[in-house]
């Protein structure tokens, strides 16, 4: 795959480089006045930490689907500069400003976009020459939007938006992604805006904060996010995060955990999941287990999924537990309403699948399958007697916190 590499110098005090769309390829980057082009600063292994001033950027300026940014070693990636900021708690707020887009050829067009925005690691179910270690303290990207991807391709048809790559023994996948918005991403297989592929022994735990997924779709397993333990181990961490009008032809309209062969624990926490929907199992979330020992333990927390709906089963979570060791799903302090399937339930087990329910709000209580405790059943929407106070978080407030420890 053809790449711009976003490397960085091991010094041991960071190198910052200032890049703008106006900068000079001559800039060195150490202010704003000197800010040098982007493909300049990318190139430079002095740099490891990269400040981009607002604006729209591309991989290329051509029309090759197969090149995206890649992160090829841990490097900082801070988005919504001014350009006259000279400290990180200056910038702007809004991720919205800093946009990396995939929209490489006819506007509006997905077609021609590219098959990857960002790519961390590499690409293939091996270490290979981007091999690496990604952890959270080194590997950041803060502050960005990310942008029209569009993964149709035969081969690694997966994460549109962001593909973070655990695979091959030793190899580590563990970013920090915070204030991060995926929008418009499509994949054919899996992860429509973010795929945490941990495979063959490696790792892939992004730890993901106050982000938001908006209308991002795929195919197979998770519209959003898609994690994977493939022989390996995938166990994304988010929080305080956004999903809106996400959709999967199959598994996971917003989220899919699939251990197959390996372990897939993704762990989410204050979230809220509306206008999902999927084609099969799972409106927002399916957590499915598959092949000798494949594990895939989710659990959601201080969260709120309030409906559309599954084509099939689950109208917001489905758990299915194929073969392996486990397929489960655990909900605490949590709501679940408004959610439609063809089968009726917003919450279905299948194929022996698992799902406990604790101290959460859950639309028709509790029927055959999850295992539940302190279960209410009763309308917390504006104006119902949960939120007679006029609280938008009043169903919150009321759940029987005692009842349950969160996890």
């Amino acid at each position: 795959m053809g790449c711009l590499l976003l490397t960085a110098g091991a010094s041991a005090n960071a190198a910052v480089c200032r890049v703008s769309s106006t900068g000079s390829e001559a800039g060195d980057g150490s202010t704003w006045a000197a800010a040098t082009l982007r493909q300049t600063a990318l190139a430079r292994p002095g740099c490891d930490e990269i400040w981009v001033r607002q604006g729209p950027y591309k991989p290329t300026a051509g029309a090759d689907r197969t090149i995206a940014f890649a992160i090829n070693r841990p490097l900082k990636l801070y988005g919504d500069f001014a350009g006259t900021e000279t400290t990180l708690d200056q910038r702007s707020a809004d991720s919205r400003l800093k946009v990396l887009s995939g929209d490489i050829g006819t506007p509006v067009v997905s077609a021609d976009n590219s098959h990857h925005v960002v790519v961390i690691g590499g690409l293939g179910n091996a270490a290979g020459t981007a091999a690496g270690i990604y952890q959270p303290a080194d590997t950041v990207m803060d502050g960005l939007s990310i942008v029209h991807g569009r993964e149709d391709a035969a081969s690694h048809a997966s994460g549109a938006g962001l593909h973070c790559n655990g695979a091959g023994k030793g190899q580590v996948c563990s970013p920090t992604i915070a204030n991060v918005t995926f929008r418009g991403n499509g994949a054919r297989d899996n992860g429509g805006a973010l795929y945490s592929h941990g495979a063959a022994g490696g790792v892939s735990s992004p730890s993901i904060t106050q982000s938001t997924f908006i209308g991002n779709a795929v195919d197979g397993y998770g519209g959003a996010i898609a994690s994977f333990g493939h022989t390996g181990s995938s166990s994304p961490s988010i929080a305080q995060s956004k999903y809106i009008g996400n959709a999967s032809g199959g598994y996971g309209g917003a989220v899919a955990s699939y251990g197959n062969a390996g372990t897939s624990s993704p762990r989410i926490t204050q979230a809220t999941f509306s206008g999902y929907s999927s084609g099969a199992y799972g409106g927002a979330i399916a957590s499915l287990s598959n092949c000798s020992a494949g594990v895939s333990r989710l659990v959601i927390s201080q969260s709120t999924l309030i409906g559309k709906a599954s084509e099939g089963y689950g109208g917001a979570l489905s758990s299915l537990h194929f073969a392996g060791d486990a397929g489960q799903v655990e909900v605490v302090f949590s709501v679940i309403w408004g959610n439609i399937s063809v089968h009726s339930q917003p919450l279905d087990t299948l194929y022996n699948g698992k799902a406990i329910v604790q101290a959460s709000i859950l639309q028709g209580g509790c029927a055959a399958g999850p295992d539940c405790v302190g279960v209410i059943n009763a309308d917390p929407s504006p104006g119902s007697t949960m939120a007679e106070c006029g609280n938008g978080n009043q169903a919150l407030v009321l759940l029987p916190r005692t009842q349950a420890a969160l996890p």
